[in-house]
This record gives C-alpha cells, sequence and structure tokens, in this order.
C-alpha cells in the first residue's frame, strides 16, 4: 500500500488532464481506508500482547505528530517556491512522496517476529 502513494504522488505532480486526476483522487481515497486498516494490522503483529495499549498509544501520538508535520511541510514548500507560481505544489507533491520512500526505507528495518496469537 506504501508503494501505490510512492507511485500515486508522483502522478499527481505531472499530470495535467483534469479526468486522470479525478480517477487518481478516488484511488487515493481507496488508499486511504486501506492504510488505516492496514497500519492497525500491523500493530498488533509488532506489539507483545501485553504491550498492545503502549503501541497503540504510540501509533496515535506519531499519527498527531504526522497530522502537524505534513502540513507544516507542504506550507514550508509551498512558501520557498512561491516564485514558481502553481508549479509549487506539484513540487509539494513530489516530497509527499519523497516522505513516504523514506517511511518505507525505515519501515523495511523493523522486525516482525511470528507471534502465533489467537485473539
Amino acid at each position: 500500500i506504501l508503494g501505490s502513494w510512492v507511485v500515486i504522488f508522483p502522478l499527481m505532480g505531472i499530470i495535467s488532464n483534469f479526468v486522470v486526476f479525478i480517477i487518481l483522487s478516488i484511488m487515493m481515497g481507496f488508499f486511504f481506508g486501506a492504510t488505516w486498516t492496514v497500519s492497525r494490522a500491523a500493530m498488533t503483529a509488532l506489539c507483545p500482547k501485553e504491550k498492545l495499549n503502549f503501541g497503540f498509544s504510540f501509533y496515535t501520538l506519531a499519527e498527531r505528530i504526522s497530522t502537524l508535520v505534513g502540513p507544516l511541510s507542504w506550507g514550508l514548500i509551498t512558501s520557498l517556491f512561491i516564485g514558481l507560481g502553481p508549479i509549487r505544489y506539484r513540487i509539494a507533491v513530489m516530497f509527499m512522496a519523497i516522505f513516504t520512500t523514506v517511511g518505507i526505507f525505515y519501515l523495511k528495518k523493523v522486525e516482525i517476529k511470528n507471534t502465533n496469537r489467537s485473539f
């Protein structure tokens, strides 16, 4: 799912056809739901059963921080490139793809142990 974000963000930055933009926007909507579902399932796989509450609390904290950092970085990028006109928004979308790629890089370093849990 994260890989699809890495593909969709640059596409959103380079397309100029409105119909394609709408189609990609609809696809992004589907990926939002899948991302939330998979992330919660991944948290249950990553955390020991006795520390699930701590894991989900940390997940919520990280989600809140990203809610702050995302718009701030978008605003900073569009402000820095204000002289480029509307292209600055395309640059900001490309940076979102870079952020996602960096996240995938760090996520690949996380070791998931087979817990064989039954809930």
